[in-house]
């Protein structure tokens, strides 16, 4: 899925590698950086 691919990017083994990873921890990781820029560039804002 997308976050398989978006997690093989950080895998130096390539897509391969990141099939093995669980797809919840690619999608915890995903949304947690979304959380952290958005948080990030609120506080820039405020």
């Amino acid at each position: 899925s997308d976050y398989n691919t978006l997690a093989g990017s950080f895998n130096p083994i390539g897509y391969g590698g990141a099939t093995a990873v669980p797809e919840p921890a690619s999608l915890v990781l995903f949304v947690l950086g979304l959380i952290l820029h958005a948080a990030g560039t609120g506080y820039r804002r405020n």
